[in-house]
């Protein structure tokens, strides 16, 4: 085994899993009796979630990782020739970038159910700038052996902490982050005056974003009143529908009212047609019986006389209309 290949693994998994494995391995290295490479091995740091889920994008999009940093060498030419123009161009650049590299990465996060908090996503966007404009963090985050997230304040190197470097004299003794002399040796770099002498196109490419962001904020202000407008109309209109729902809902109960009363006349109605029907039925049973008497008292004169005299009660007990 040897320290690139045991360091690849480690930071290849989950941060969760990533002590138990560094013990296996140091384990084994001593059992071997290689002690130093145990060291080495021991003093990797386990990585936050922020870089873990940068070393897992690094993995899993490597050509978007060199997208991103091959921005940082055309920043630094830019700087080195404090051309504003390009500056400018690049800058847009490099936000856009940015924007796209730490939403691949929380895909990548979520791909292994990892939770992605709005902290870590600052994190991200911090070290994927400090790689920028930082060859030491480029290259930690190319090689997805990032232990922590980096930050870059622009003078000097990023502080990062990263995998250290296996060498034949050092058994992995270093400090894993940059030391305060190193970062006083580089403020008085030629890439330092660089930056500081577009300092001025920097200041116009900021105002030239508070710009865009002003027009921005005209064009939304503008949109809420149309949809303030919109509102009032919207509103204006359901007061009319709710009034003429309620006047609809009276006539309606009016229409209720005069339906039962209706109902109760038709019953009546009927009820008396009926009495009425029984009135005329009684009276055609009574005059048959009459018939049937007088037919049993007299001749042929007396039922004609009966007959004509039955007609005039029928007539006379049909109900008038």
């Amino acid at each position: 085994m040897d320290f690139e290949r045991i360091a690849d693994e480690l930071y290849g998994l989950p941060p969760r899993e990533f002590v138990r494995r560094r013990g296996e391995f140091a384990k084994k290295l001593r059992g071997d009796g290689e002690r130093g490479l145990a060291q080495s091995v021991s003093q990797l740091r386990r990585p936050t979630l922020a870089a873990w889920a940068i070393n897992q994008w690094a993995r899993a999009d490597p050509d978007g990782v060199d997208d991103l940093l091959t921005l940082g060498s055309e920043l630094a030419g830019a700087q080195r020739r404090a051309s504003a123009e390009l500056l400018r161009t690049l800058s847009a650049r490099r936000a856009e970038l940015i924007t796209r590299s730490v939403a691949a990465v929380a895909k990548v996060a979520g791909v292994h159910e990892a939770t992605f908090s709005e902290a870590a996503a600052r994190e991200v966007t911090q070290t994927l700038r400090a790689a920028l404009a930082d060859d030491r963090v480029a290259d930690a985050v190319r090689r997805g052996r990032l232990a922590a997230a980096a930050e870059y304040s622009g003078f000097g190197p990023a502080a990062v902490f990263v995998v250290p470097e296996q060498s034949d004299d050092d058994s992995g003794s270093r400090s894993d982050s940059v030391s305060a002399g190193e970062v006083s040796e580089t403020v008085g770099s030629p890439a330092v005056s660089a930056e500081r002498a577009v300092s001025a196109e920097q200041i116009e490419v900021a105002r030239s974003a508070v710009s865009t962001a002003e027009a921005v904020a005209r064009d939304a202000d503008t949109a809420v009143a149309r949809r303030q407008h919109e509102l009032d109309a919207a509103e204006e209109r359901v007061a009319g529908l709710a009034e003429r729902a309620e006047s609809l809902r009276a006539e309606l109960a009016r229409c209720d009212d005069e339906l039962r009363f209706a109902r109760k006349v038709v019953e009546a109605a009927h009820e008396e047609h009926q009495r009425a029907s029984q009135v005329v039925r009684d009276s055609r049973d009574r005059l048959d019986e009459a018939r049937r008497l007088l037919d049993d008292l007299g001749g042929p004169t007396a039922r004609a006389d009966r007959r004509r005299a039955g007609s005039a009660a029928l007539r006379q007990a049909r109900p008038r209309r």
